[in-house]
Order: C-alpha cells, then sequence, then structure tokens
C-alpha cells in the first residue's frame, strides 16, 4: 500500500543541520501531484534575513498583510525589504528606497488607493507603486510613531494610530488627520495595561510553566485593530516575544478609541507547542475572497531573543461575535487562502505525522546536534554534520516503502557567521530509496 508523505528537514548553509523531518500521510491525489491544491506550511516559506550583527541569525517579525490592487503585500520587522504575491503561496521580494527599513514594528494602510507605512519610531511614509519600492515621507517632519504602531482606518474615512510597547505602560490610541500631515487629533489615550493577577496568558513564562509565577516582567505590545460587524477588536501581544507561550488577547468596543472591555476567551490566538510554536504579535487580514486570516511572529529565539519566524493562521468570528484563530496542527500542511471556501470548517488535508523519532543514520554528527533531533518535532533543536563539505548526509528509514510527494525545508543555520541578505542563497537534494 503506498503512502504519500512530506518530509520537513532543516539544514544550514555552514554545516549540514537537520531538525524534525515530518513524513505525512495524504488524502488521495493524482500520482503525480497535477490538480491538486496549492498548500502552504509553517513557518512560511520566506528567505528570512540574516542580521547585520553576531551572533549571526535570521529573524522576521511583527508581521502584517494588506490587500493592495489584487495582491498580498506582507511586511515584517528587520527583513530589509517587503514581499508580494498574488496567490500567497509563491513571494516576490522587493528592495525598498526611501524609508527606515530597519526600524521595527511596520504598519501599513491603505487610502485613496495609495499604500501608507510606518514603524516604531518613524514618519509615514506612502506609494502608489510599492512594486517599484520608492516611497516618500508624507507625515509632519516632527512626527515619530510611538512603540508597536499599528493604523487603522474606519468606514467613516477616520485614520487612527494605536501603540504601545512596555512591560509596564498601557496599549493606547488616538486619531491622526491624513489631510493635515497625519498630525494627532486630540490627546493619546490610554486603554489597558498588562494585568497578570486576572490574565493568565500575560505570565511571564512558557505556558508550562509551574507557580509561583513572576509577578512582573510581562511585556504588553503588538496592537492591532480589527471592525467586524459593527465592534472593534483591539487585538495585543503578552507575555514576550521568546516564548513559545507569545500570544494574542483581545478587547472589544463599540468605538475605535473605545471604551475597550477584556473577552474572557481571550488569548484567542495561542500556539505553545508544536514544531514551530509562537503566535503572538500579528495581524488579522482578509484574503482576496474576503475570509480571515492571522498573520503572527513564531519564535526561535536560541541564538539570540529575536530570532523569529512568521506563522499564517485561519481566522473567523462566530455567531456571538468571538473571534477565533486556529493554530490546531498549525505547523502541518494546510491550505493556502483562497482554496477552501470556509475555512472554520477545516483547512487541513488531513496528513498526519509519520516520522516521529523514526530510526535514522547520518554520515556525521556534530557534538550537541544528535540525530534523534531531526526528529523531535522541535524546531529549536536540530541535527547537524560536523562540516558543510560535499558527501555529508542524513537517512531516515520509513521501515516500510512510500511516496515521496512533497519535502519542507527548514534550514537550522548551524555554525553560521553570515550577516546580511544571503545574496546566491543555498540549497539541499533529496534522495529516495526502496533499500537503503
Amino acid at each position: 500500500m503506498n503512502t504519500n508523505i512530506i518530509v520537513r528537514a532543516c539544514f544550514s548553509p555552514a554545516a549540514l543541520g537537520a531538525s524534525s523531518l515530518l513524513l505525512i500521510s495524504l488524502s488521495p491525489v493524482v500520482a503525480d501531484g497535477s490538480n491538486r491544491p496549492p498548500t502552504i506550511c509553517n513557518p512560511m516559506d520566506l528567505a528570512y534575513c540574516f542580521q547585520n550583527a553576531l551572533p549571526s541569525r535570521r529573524e522576521a517579525a511583527d508581521p502584517l498583510v494588506v490587500v493592495y490592487r489584487g495582491e498580498y503585500w506582507l511586511f515584517a520587522s528587520k527583513s530589509q525589504g517587503y514581499w508580494r504575491s498574488r496567490d500567497f503561496v509563491n513571494w516576490t521580494f522587493v528592495t525598498e528606497t526611501g524609508l527606515p527599513i530597519d526600524n521595527y514594528a511596520p504598519a501599513t494602510l491603505v487610502i485613496d488607493d495609495k499604500l501608507y507605512w510606518t514603524a516604531i519610531d518613524a514618519g509615514i511614509y506612502t506609494t502608489d507603486d510599492p512594486g517599484k519600492g520608492e516611497w516618500k515621507l508624507v507625515s509632519d517632519p516632527s512626527m515619530k510613531s510611538p512603540g508597536d504602531p499599528a493604523l487603522f482606518r474606519d468606514d467613516d474615512g477616520r485614520v487612527y494610530l494605536y501603540s504601545g510597547c512596555s512591560d509596564g505602560g498601557t496599549i493606547d490610541g488616538q486619531e491622526l488627520d491624513p489631510k493635515n500631515g497625519f498630525k494627532p487629533l486630540g490627546e493619546r489615550k490610554g486603554f489597558f495595561k498588562r494585568d497578570i493577577a486576572n490574565h493568565g496568558a500575560e505570565i511571564f513564562a512558557e505556558a508550562d510553566a509551574a507557580p509561583p509565577y513572576k509577578p512582573d516582567g510581562a511585556w504588553i505590545e503588538g496592537s492591532w485593530m480589527t471592525k467586524h460587524d459593527g465592534k472593534y477588536y483591539l487585538e495585543y501581544a503578552a507575555p514576550a516575544t521568546q516564548f513559545k507561550s507569545y500570544n494574542d488577547g483581545v478587547y472589544v468596543g463599540d468605538h475605535p478609541l473605545g471604551p475597550f472591555t477584556y473577552v474572557p476567551y481571550s488569548p484567542f490566538s495561542f500556539k505553545p507547542t508544536g514544531f514551530a510554536a509562537g503566535a503572538g504579535h500579528s495581524a488579522t487580514f482578509r484574503d482576496l475572497g474576503g475570509r480571515y486570516w492571522h498573520i503572527a511572529t513564531m519564535t526561535v529565539s536560541i541564538r539570540q531573543m529575536f530570532e523569529r519566524r512568521l506563522g499564517v493562521f485561519p481566522t473567523w468570528f462566530t455567531r456571538d461575535g468571538q473571534i477565533v484563530t486556529d493554530t490546531y496542527l498549525g505547523d502541518y500542511p494546510q491550505y493556502a487562502p483562497g482554496v477552501v471556501k470556509d475555512p472554520s470548517k477545516g483547512n487541513l488535508p488531513g496528513w498526519m505525522l509519520l516520522d516521529y523519532k523514526k530510526a535514522a543514520t547520518a554520515s556525521s554528527t556534530l557534538e550537541l546536534h544528535p540525530l534523534d533531533a531531526a526528529f523531535d518535532e522541535d524546531m529549536r533543536t536540530w541535527w547537524s554534520a560536523r562540516t558543510g563539505d560535499p558527501g555529508e548526509w542524513l537517512q531516515l528509514d520509513m521501515g516500510k516503502i512510500c511516496r515521496v510527494d512533497a519535502a519542507q525545508i527548514n534550514f537550522a543555520d548551524e555554525g553560521s557567521t553570515q550577516l546580511g541578505r544571503l545574496q546566491d542563497g543555498y540549497g539541499y537534494k533529496l534522495d529516495v530509496s526502496t533499500d537503503g
């Protein structure tokens, strides 16, 4: 009996390294893969940028997606540019000019067929051709956006700026005047602070931590506003980006400047386990067909606290107004936005894990990165060969003949000294055999 499988592995540009090969049985498809609906997998398949400081590590975080002129535009911190896509599967990187692109926490907005951008300590910039990458400052020169800004335009055309990024301050907001250099209209208004005594998801620890809990330290940050059915959903992230428990909670109000009430089902975006964990500092958006999705920050945080990746999850609103983000099996393959008419009824192809802790051999193994780390379903651990020389290999014995349908490769960057964006990239070769 043939079994369709997908392989998840992790390699590095210095030494050959791998983490969590994932072999998954598929629902029936055409043997050559034709006419199969497109799928995606978290962490998202992007050319994550190496940062310009040691230790060598890749980072993308604080993401948002905006639909502009029939395309998806993806912005994320520390990426030295942004991405565009027509199908959410194939992404093209855009190098910009004119933006303080290295500033954290980008925010965007569409007004009158123009795209606007800001970030922490940045003004507001605009372009009518983001594919060309040329932007110009349009806000008052004295204006600098506060921590983790988020821009929101209401149905009546009024524009609001939300912000907040601290371990003791508030999530706040104020109205801006887009016709007058985006100058503030009125004072900035504080809405809420952390409340560890009543909000367990804000505790400064991993989700499986045991009491006593630290009474402080939690960061409240990453605000985002979503309007649905006349209600205003002010999303925020906690407790800190380096934790697998990084999540998004939500307050709801009847006006863009509140008052807002905490909803007891928070956090609505939460993924503390699995191969890739974390689902905080996110943005809720609609795909080209009008369906909601949530794009989030996922954590690695091994080489450095801000070593992070991106993930995307189906999202919807229940009849009673509850916002739901489906992170169940959220690092397994799922259908790309636009494939399933109603993702709330299921967006997974039905492929399940087969390779967990299967037998493996390798050409060599680097100390502290053993073979079993390649198949422990944890992106924070990985197997590595001793070198990156030609001839290094990793072999998995599935124990039976399987048909390989797809492969997902996650690079671990073992031994990397790379700084800045890779120009040439690096790759892998995957062979299959019935007899070893």
